[in-house]
């Protein structure tokens, strides 16, 4: 039975829910089924046996929705494989720490739910049109300097999404590193020491 993985997402201008689908068709590519679908659309996760929740980073904070959908699903999310991805205009130049410091936010926005521990965060440039956003948030893009453009690294999204691919499709992972707290099988490393 191949896995199913559901895919969601929380997007502003459109370059979140772009690079969740390219996570979803990487995914589907290795072998799973995929459900791709806004955060606020999604009613259940219990159907899934992952799950990867995407948002971009706003004035510095991973949007506050993707933090609610993971608060309103942490039980559930405990005992599945679940990851997460930010998609900031920090991580266009890899001279800037963005991808750390955005990393950070997400992890720090995580720090409310204790428990819930993701497989992985990734790290993602998006799009950039300023006709998109409204007049003050462009004049604040371009005294920081961030230039338009499409700034998505589609090799790395799809890195990242294989290495993660990994955990959700290779039956021998799952017996090899369970879930945090699953108790490991005796064929697992603990029984080869």
């Amino acid at each position: 039975m191949r896995p199913q993985v559901l895919v969601t997402y929380v997007t502003r201008y459109g370059s979140t829910k772009s690079i969740a689908e390219e996570v979803a068709r990487t995914l589907e590519a290795l072998g799973a089924d995929i459900v791709v679908s806004p955060v606020d659309r999604v009613d259940d996760v219990r159907p899934f046996d992952g799950v990867i929740v995407g948002a971009p980073i706003y004035r510095g904070r991973w949007l506050p929705e993707a933090v609610a959908f993971l608060e309103r699903f942490q039980a559930e999310l405990l005992d599945r494989r679940f990851a997460v991805f930010a998609v900031g205009m920090e991580m266009w130049d890899e001279r800037l720490p963005g991808l750390v410091r955005d990393r950070g936010h997400v992890v720090s926005a995580l720090r409310r739910l204790k428990r819930l521990v993701p497989a992985s965060v990734g790290a993602f440039a998006g799009e950039l049109h300023y006709r998109d956003h409204p007049f003050w948030e462009r004049l604040l893009l371009r005294v920081q300097g961030f230039p338009e453009g499409d700034f998505r690294d589609l090799a790395s999204i799809r890195g990242w999404t294989s290495a993660l691919g990994f955990q959700y499709l290779a039956p021998s992972w799952h017996r090899e590193f369970p879930l945090p707290g699953a108790p490991r099988s005796p064929s697992g490393p603990a029984s080869r020491r």
